[in-house]
């Protein structure tokens, strides 16, 4: 098989997983990542991730509930790991309150976190202008904590090439990289506006 190069565009939590998915999970890539920003100065920077999903009426709700499982999955087997502290990802719990009941009190992911159930009225007494909520314990991931750890995962690959810290206004960088090869994929997570480029396949020969 011929080597595929991969070009990751985007060195957020999106971004620098799917660099580290790709480099650990297919051998025959490599991987390059380019970005304006990278950790500390991303915007994912000032986020702490609730995991919480919500429903989007136009994906099916059996696609919904298995990407909502597997990410779960994932992030639980990390923070059950001894990476848990570098990688700034534990099990949160709280509430969330609702001014007026919702439709769906039982949402579709409520099977997969931990503990999901109904707050008391002695509960919502502390949220006089609330009429309802949900207890649950879930994720959390602190991304000044989760993007450098992945990016040192993202290091240790053999298969990956270089980090490019440039701008992304230099598209040319961009050109020059799908030009170089006739086996490339682009994943873009950042809107780039419109760009020339060959087109872009993948070989298993």
């Amino acid at each position: 098989m011929k080597r595929v190069k991969v070009l990751v565009v985007g060195a957020g939590v999106v971004g620098l997983s799917t660099a580290v998915c790709v480099a650990e999970t297919l051998s025959y890539c490599s991987v390059t990542v380019i970005a304006e920003k990278f950790s500390p100065d991303t915007t994912g920077d000032g986020a702490a991730g609730i995991l919480l999903p919500k429903e989007f009426p136009d994906i099916p709700l059996e696609r919904q509930k298995r990407w909502f499982k597997e990410s779960f999955d994932h992030l639980l087997a990390i923070a059950d790991s001894p990476q848990a502290s570098d990688a700034g990802v534990y099990l949160s719990s709280g509430y969330q309150i609702f001014k007026d009941i919702p439709s769906d009190k039982k949402p579709f992911w409520s099977d997969f976190v931990f503990g999901f159930r109904y707050m008391t009225d002695r509960e919502m007494k502390r949220f006089p202008n609330h009429k309802f909520g949900q207890a649950f314990t879930t994720i959390k991931c602190e991304c000044l904590n989760y993007l450098p750890w992945l990016e040192k995962r993202y290091y240790v690959q053999d298969v990956r090439e270089e980090v490019w810290k440039e701008s992304l206004q230099q598209k040319q960088h961009i050109l020059k990289f799908l030009q170089h090869s006739d086996q490339q994929v682009m994943i873009q997570n950042v809107l780039l506006g419109r760009l020339q480029r060959p087109q872009t396949r993948l070989s298993s020969s």
